[in-house]
């Protein structure tokens, strides 16, 4: 038997020494085939499903078992979907799985027809007698069996000492062999990426999933999905599926929608053998009726909890028999997991000059309301100016001049607002403090919005500043035009999202009050509100919630995290209160601010 142990380190070496290639696992199985002189020898990976309600790495209840790899010493012409694909439960490979204790499970032809093996008519075919079973286990993590390798005889000569020193040979082969694979993956991809420069990245993105993918596994239908900042969802890039149209909102994922939204926003892959496709918004289109799936989130390079990016994988291929439909695995997944953290460098680099744009499109849109406005104003002034009757001149001048000034001003504290959002660090050092009004800062920004107010065709007098005191006040020893910048956004945004369709529900109440500890302050709106979900988000530069996405309205998600960095400059904080009906955030202040 020993003869057999050299001989069998040899071949390995030679093979772990060459570059990774897909034929490698097929060089491998035959090499050890024809070594240890079997009748078959075969490699298998093992399948489990992770899903929103499993922890990733569950070891528990393997789901099926897949053929990678194949050799035999006859023709043998493998007809059966069982032959490639079968489920684990009550089959020879899972009572093997209970049962094998270390190293490898060695047994004759009746434990195989016992358990009702899927290869019985190979078995008999071959003649075979004896099998070998050794689970493959991950190189980092010990007692997870990933594979099995199985080696058939028709009477084996290897006795117990020889597959003692021979199983810890194939158990590290392919256990290393399986992270070289991830680790080439890295090297392919790095070496495709750097072909395209950024006017190719598209390109890029849709050869990533159409081509370069499918050499290390094969499916049917794949996506992938970038977060988009502009709508605040996960935007296809590219697809396999050709009739998809990519700039359609309606194949954009909301965080939370679905299992493709849940992995956005949990940060969690998925791996499931059950898709009910008419609860599904949609699926790529597949030459099979999508059965299994695999989804996986790429992380933000410097902040593991943000997800910039999703893969999508439908209808697994089987390697040996393309027609069959297979099982998504752990090693497909940690290939891909492995190459995500090199991709999310190039989303990453790629989507910061898109944000930009993205941010650039939307100050621009939230000028242009004012400006056009300023323009109307002073294009009527100008045909007045030529009217023959003088009466009327003065009478309309007036109202045209506040029109202009109104917008003017408006367009001031937006400009102003955009300046705030660039102060990155808390320094009380750029606020000119002073002793200001509470009252007069509120009354302030309530004057400012009044033109937006008239332009929503909502009452003004709605908007009421209450205090429990008539008339009475609190100073404050804080920068005056910072704390209006911060109410004017809070209550731009109410008079924003008000319901357009009960335009007489409007309404903004104020309330303000100070006890020994702190000054407490309450803006209040019968708006769309907000979902729950959004309560923390929407402090977030750039948020707007589904609710406000709904609407369009202008803005560009700034005017919340200007409010919320002005408050804590000063020691204080702002939160959601209440989301709906009426909506309300509450500020508090330290009571040292009064000082």
């Amino acid at each position: 038997m020993c003869h057999f142990v050299p001989k069998l380190k040899e071949a390995l070496l030679v093979l772990a020494t060459k570059p990774m290639s897909g034929s490698l696992f097929d060089e491998a199985v035959e090499s050890i085939r024809k070594v240890l002189e079997a009748a078959e020898c075969s490699l298998w990976s093992i399948n489990r499903n992770l899903t929103e309600k499993s922890n990733p790495g569950d070891d528990k209840n393997p789901l099926s078992t897949s053929l990678l790899s194949r050799s035999v010493d006859v023709d043998y012409n493998f007809k059966k979907k069982t032959d490639f694909v079968y489920n684990l439960k009550k089959s020879f490979f899972g009572e093997v799985l209970k049962s094998v204790p270390n190293e490898y499970y060695l047994c004759g032809k009746e434990d195989v027809a016992m358990h009702k093996h899927k290869s019985m008519e190979f078995v008999d075919a071959l003649g075979l007698t004896d099998f070998i079973v050794i689970p493959i286990t991950d190189i980092y993590e010990k007692d997870k069996i990933v594979a099995i390798f199985e080696i058939s005889y028709r009477r084996s000569s290897i006795d117990d000492d020889g597959w003692q020193k021979c199983t810890p040979i194939i158990k590290a082969f392919f256990s290393t062999a399986f992270h070289r694979n991830s680790v080439l993956l890295n090297d392919n991809l790095q070496k495709v990426y750097s072909k395209y420069d950024g006017g190719k990245l598209q390109t890029f993105y849709y050869n990533l999933i159409n081509k370069e993918l499918k050499e290390f596994f094969d499916y049917q239908g794949a996506s992938f999905f970038i977060w988009d900042s502009y709508s605040n969802k996960f935007a296809p890039i590219a697809t396999t599926d050709s009739n998809m149209d990519l700039n359609n909102p309606y194949y954009f994922y909301s965080k939370g929608e679905e299992s493709t939204g849940w992995v956005g926003e949990k940060g969690k892959p998925i791996i499931t053998d059950k898709i009910c496709i008419d609860k599904c918004k949609w699926v790529e289109k597949t030459k099979n009726k999508a059965k299994t799936s695999m989804i996986i989130p790429i992380k933000h390079p410097a902040n593991q909890s943000d997800v910039i990016g999703i893969l999508r994988f439908l209808n697994k291929k089987n390697k040996c028999a393309p027609k069959v439909i297979d099982y998504f695995n752990e090693i497909d997944l940690k290939l891909v997991q492995s190459y995500a953290k090199y991709l999310s460098l190039i989303i990453y680099y790629d989507s910061k000059e898109e944000d930009q744009i993205n941010q650039i499109s939307k100050m621009a849109h939230e000028f242009k309301t004012p400006a056009n406005a300023i323009f109307k104003s002073a294009d009527r002034l100008l045909e007045s100016i030529e009217y023959d009757d003088e009466d009327w001149l003065k009478k309309n001048l007036r109202n045209y001049l506040v029109n202009i000034a109104d917008f003017s001003q408006i367009q001031r504290w937006q400009a102003e607002t955009m300046l705030y959002s660039t102060r990155k660090q808390q320094h009380r050092t750029k606020y000119k403090t002073k002793k200001c009004s509470l009252r007069k800062v509120l009354k302030r920004s309530v004057d400012i919005v009044r033109p937006i107010v008239r332009e929503e065709g909502v009452s003004f007098d709605n908007i009421v500043i209450h205090h429990p005191k008539k008339d009475a006040d609190i100073f404050l020893q804080v920068d005056e035009e910072a704390f209006v910048i911060a109410f004017y956004n809070l209550l731009t945004n109410a008079i924003k999202y008000h319901d357009s369709d009960h335009p007489e529900s409007f309404h903004v109440d104020v309330w303000y009050e100070d006890s020994d500890d702190v000054v407490e302050i309450l803006v209040e709106d019968y708006g769309i509100g907000m979902d729950n979900k959004d309560k923390e988000a929407v402090f977030q530069m750039g948020y707007r919630g589904e609710r406000a996405m709904s609407r369009n309205a202008t803005g560009f998600g700034v005017g919340l995290s200007v409010a919320q960095q002005i408050i804590t400059d000063f020691g204080g904080v702002i939160f959601v209160k209440s989301t709906r009906n009426p909506t309300s955030f509450e500020i508090l202040l330290p009571k040292t601010i009064k000082s």
